[in-house]
């Protein structure tokens, strides 16, 4: 997919906050379906700020195949991220596959919302382990 993206003549990517949450999604989609679905992928993300790019918690690749099989499906994965300090922090991140003839848009916000609740049961737990930790020492 990511391949595929590549090599499309223009990418559209809008990124803001997935609704009612501050965790950041980046969705980066072909000519195909960007065109046709851009506007109203900016109007389901909260804040899409106007700033330079960085790291999002989710990233969604949507790609329209015409018509060779659909897909749609999501993993979340554990990575270390680099902090100011240059300490090393385990986070979660989540990744959303949409392809298809004509992805929709009903298929894209359901990935980013099963990736939002699997982040937010992942931090939860880091959270709860942190504690139990602490308490043992």
């Amino acid at each position: 997919t990511k391949d595929s993206l590549s090599m499309s003549d223009s990418l559209y990517c809008p990124e803001g906050h997935a609704p009612g949450t501050r965790t950041g999604v980046r969705i980066i989609a072909d000519k195909g379906c960007g065109s046709r679905l851009a506007p109203d992928l900016v109007a389901y993300l909260d804040r899409a700020p106007k700033r330079e790019p960085r790291s999002q918690p989710v990233t969604c690749y949507v790609l329209s195949t015409g018509g060779e099989g659909e897909f749609s499906g999501y993993a979340i994965e554990e990575v270390e991220e680099v902090m100011e300090d240059g300490s090393r922090v385990a986070v979660s991140v989540a990744t959303v596959v949409v392809a298809g003839g004509e992805p929709t848009l009903e298929r894209i916000v359901a990935g980013i919302e099963l990736s939002v609740e699997g982040l937010e049961a992942d931090a939860k737990e880091r959270e709860e382990k942190k504690k139990a930790e602490e308490t043992a020492e």
